[in-house]
């Protein structure tokens, strides 16, 4: 009886073990590569995208923007798709289009509009103004070629890069459940939902990863989606900065340097972080608030990655698939010409605008449009070439602005749907913000759908290739939360999304390929520069570009903070020259060594107009630099970097300027 149980527990050892050597040993069946790009525009006078406001504009910054690239190539089939995630509030097809344009000069034929996949992270704090929609260039006073340029190029730079990178290697796919780091803000909504009982959660707690690993079993990076507003930074926030999404990616790198680490979102439209309120139920406006949400935020996302990147074992198999199709919205049953309602304009309770006589629920027959507010409505209408017309489609929306035949693009109304199956896995690519309980049904159309071809996990990927608002089910749209009312075409919506990723999947299944309305026309050529006023910079006779203005003390202690100021110039002149305005150095061996920049976490830059009377037409800069606990003992200084520019001259000059050396002591090392 021994003997047997020992031959047994043996025969099962080796098969353990056989498993898991051919799961560690999975063959690289696809090309991989991996790249990031820096897409930070101005940091100082730029109205940021995200919560309407005109008024907040760049100040500094806390940390850069990118964009994160993967290139996945079948070595056989030779198909290909580009997965790039990008800290920017919304994807605009504009941006797609130019980047495209740019891809086909430096790899032709590689991509298109089919397999081409790009998305926002949905931060509410980078520079705006490179949609070709004029309704969202509204808040940030215009169009924005200059900020255009470095997002396209940026996006170009990080794909490409991928596609040179490329090389032998295998995904794993893994999905887990988070946690606290989210919440449903629109309850009233979601309980309208008549299946909501079905469901233990208010949000979708999932968390699924993309790990890719080259056939040396090198770790090249991994793409996660995950449910959650990129709005730990308020509406009283001035710093650009990649919110809880991008510091989560910024963990990731740091602690797996080499890797690539995109933070993508999902059925994040009713979803935002955990934020503090105060007595009236109204969001805290705490810069110091805002900054420890990014991080306790962003890292518990970071945590969860780490966690399924460590333990991931299945790996996709070697397939490719990807189909895309524009739909002209009020062409389609039960479609309507696109519009906003006055409940859009209440904000959601990331950023209330605090609109006297706005407010979520106005639903047509309950709410009564004030005459001052209807008259303010109908001169920004005016200006727009807007209408409030389609009020029967969209009842029971109380319409604020619609698109009319003065401006048909004044909203989106024809949008891409893109489908895309690798491996075991489907991207459902949505153009727009899509609730909870929507994503849920959108996902389950998909899955019954592509369950029959080996598909048995399904990633929503919002906020790509496009942006046309939210998305919302037929009894949320009821309600008439801020949700609802940025709904642009109508209660039946989702209705409309579930039939046209239908269609996309029944093409992928037949192989088949599948049209349905013409691509929307570019309108670059159009559109109006937004032109920020540019005056020369100046300094006082006595100084230079870069002088320091406040020198640091000479000691620190680990946990203290150092703040200086340098004479500077305004970081405009710098865009396209520089992607770093500091450094925060160490002196070892002999050679001062960088260990921070403006990218990192621990450091903040902003422009500052000097109030002294004989230099009113002066700028500084403020750097500080939080200690961590991490830093050696030693020397250090601080550098600040810029180009400025002269009176009656178009030439910028470079400048730069460094503190005197301070030490930092730390009993840890």
């Amino acid at each position: 009886m021994f003997n047997r149980l020992i031959i047994i527990l043996c025969v099962m050892f080796i098969f353990y073990t056989s498993s898991f050597t051919a799961q560690a040993a999975a063959p690289s069946n696809f090309k991989i590569g991996a790249s990031i790009s820096d897409i930070t525009g101005s940091p100082l006078g730029r109205p940021m995208l995200g919560y309407g406001s005109p008024t907040q504009t760049t100040l500094g910054i806390h940390t850069r923007l990118h964009a994160r690239a993967f290139v996945i190539e079948d070595p056989v089939s030779e198909k290909r798709v580009a997965l790039v995630v990008a800290d920017l509030g919304l994807m605009f097809d504009s941006v797609k289009t130019e980047v495209l344009k740019k891809l086909n000069i430096l790899l032709p034929g590689k991509f298109s509009d089919d397999n081409l996949v790009l998305s926002a992270t949905h931060t509410h704090a980078g520079p705006g103004g490179f949609s070709h929609h004029d309704i969202f260039n509204v808040s940030t006073l215009g169009f924005d070629f200059k900020n255009f340029e470095i997002i396209t190029e940026g996006i170009t730079q990080s794909i490409a890069n991928a596609y040179r990178y490329i090389q032998p290697g295998k995904i794993f796919i893994t999905q887990g459940e988070l946690f606290g780091v989210s919440r449903n803000r629109s309850l009233t909504a979601y309980y309208a939902n008549s299946d909501w009982h079905n469901f233990e959660h208010t949000v979708d707690p999932t968390s699924l990863l993309l790990k890719f690993q080259s056939e040396l079993g090198k770790d090249i990076g991994i793409f996660n989606w995950f449910s959650v507003h990129a709005t730990c930074m308020s509406n009283q926030n001035r710093l650009i900065s990649s919110d809880n999404k991008g510091r989560a990616a910024e963990w990731f790198e740091r602690e797996f340097p080499n890797t690539v680490a995109a933070f993508a979102n999902s059925n994040e439209g009713d979803v935002s972080p955990p934020f503090d309120v105060d007595k009236d139920g109204k969001r805290k406006k705490d810069l110091d608030l805002d900054l420890k949400l990014v991080e306790e935020n962003g890292f518990q996302q970071f945590l969860k990655a780490k966690d399924l990147f460590e333990n991931a074992r299945q790996t996709l198999s070697q397939r490719i698939e990807s189909r895309l199709v524009w739909v002209h919205m009020p062409w389609v049953t039960k479609g309507c010409t696109a519009a906003m309602g006055y409940s859009f304009a209440a904000g959601a309770e990331d950023g209330t605008s605090d609109v006297p006589g706005i407010f979520e629920g106005m639903r047509s027959g309950e709410t009564t449009v004030a005459p001052p507010l209807e008259g303010i409505a109908f001169f920004l209408r005016l200006i727009l070439g807007g209408s409030n017309e389609g009020d029967k489609c969209h009842y029971p929306k109380i319409i604020l602005v619609s698109t009319s035949q003065d401006n048909p693009d004044l909203l989106p109304e024809t949008i891409p749907f893109q489908l895309i199956v690798i491996g075991e896995l489907a991207i459902a690519a949505v153009p727009s913000e899509i609730t909870t309980m929507a994503g849920r049904r959108l996902k389950k159309t998909v899955l019954d759908e592509l369950g029959s071809f080996g598909v048995t996990k399904i990633a929503l990927s919002t906020l790509t290739n496009d942006y046309s608002g939210y998305v919302t089910t037929f009894e949320e749209y009821d309600r008439q939360q801020y949700e609802g009312g940025f709904t642009l075409y109508g209660p039946h919506t989702l209705e409309i999304y579930q039939q046209v990723f239908l269609e996309l999947a029944k093409s992928i299944k037949e192989n088949r390929s599948i049209f349905i309305h013409p691509k929307r026309a570019s309108r670059l050529s159009s559109l109006r520069d937004y032109k920020s006023k540019s005056w020369w910079d100046e300094k006082q006779s006595s100084e230079r570009f870069g002088s320091v203005l406040s020198q640091p003390s000479t000691e620190y202690q680990v946990g203290e903070v150092v703040t200086v100021e340098f004479r500077s110039a305004h970081p405009k002149n710098s865009l396209g020259r520089l992607n770093n305005f500091l450094t925060v150095e160490f002196f070892k061996d002999g050679n001062w060594q960088p260990v921070f920049s403006d990218q990192d976490k621990e450091t903040e830059i902003m422009w500052i107009n000097d109030t002294r009377s004989e230099c009113r037409g002066c700028l500084k800069s403020k750097i500080i630099w939080n200690i961590p606990d991490s830093v050696l003992s030693g020397i250090y200084r601080i550098r600040h970097f810029g180009y400025w520019k002269p009176a009656n001259n178009k030439k910028v000059n470079r400048f730069e300027g460094q503190t005197q050396a301070f030490t930092v002591s730390n009993p840890k090392f």
